[in-house]
């Protein structure tokens, strides 16, 4: 098992994900989505086991509870309210050659900026599925 950062760093600074093929879709032009690609060095199944645990309220993630939350066979969508506003959440895990790559969207619904809301919980629940995994798959930066 290796480390597990962004492209670029864990943390900080964001990176928007290019990939054309992401098993997310890209983030519109507007301010209010999130999208972030991140090289985990444990297997598909350990992170989607961490996507899991995070989602069913085990330990406290910081995410807050979302209203609504479906697993899927390789991540979960999930829903959260902020006010008035309903933004959605993606999360795919998919194999890579040395881990796995987390896949994590967060968009809102409706507007043109979230004062930096998605790219916050995207960030956040890098963070929580992060701390399920072993400790030799943690930030090493």
């Amino acid at each position: 098992l290796l480390a597990l950062g962004a492209v670029g760093e864990f943390m900080g600074s964001r990176p928007e994900a290019t990939e054309v093929d992401a098993p997310v879709p890209p983030c519109p032009s507007t301010p209010n989505c999130a999208r972030l690609r991140v090289a985990v060095g444990a297997t598909p199944l350990t992170v989607t086991e961490a996507v899991q645990n995070v989602f069913n309220g085990l330990g406290d993630s910081g995410l807050g509870e979302p209203t609504a939350y479906v697993p899927t066979p390789g991540g979960a969508l999930a829903s959260f309210s902020v006010g008035p506003f309903e933004d959605d959440v993606v999360i795919e895990v998919e194999p890579a050659p040395q881990g796995s790559i987390l896949w994590v969207r967060s968009a809102s619904r409706s507007g043109r900026s979230d004062l930096g809301v998605n790219a916050r919980r995207a960030d956040r629940i890098v963070a929580a599925i992060a701390s399920w995994l072993p400790p030799e798959a943690m930030p090493t930066d």
